[in-house]
């Protein structure tokens, strides 16, 4: 059974933002992608139990930002 991917994509003068989901089920997220790289990740760390934040610029491999983000639970 294949598992249904969500996908969003909004068209700009400057090419296709798109998000979609990470498919991965230790991290489940979100991952936002602008024309080139993937720009921003928003997902559930399951060892730790929080969500975090990881931001790109497109130039470097590794995160330029990672950050634990704020829950209500």
């Amino acid at each position: 059974m294949t598992k249904q991917t969500h996908k969003l994509t909004v068209d700009t003068p400057k090419g296709k933002i798109e998000a979609k989901e990470t498919g991965d089920i230790n991290y489940p997220g979100i991952v936002v992608s602008v024309p080139g790289h993937d720009a921003v990740l928003v997902e559930f760390d399951s060892l730790k139990g929080s969500l975090r934040l990881h931001a790109w610029d497109g130039e470097q491999e590794d995160p330029i930002l990672s950050m634990d983000l704020p829950s209500e639970n």
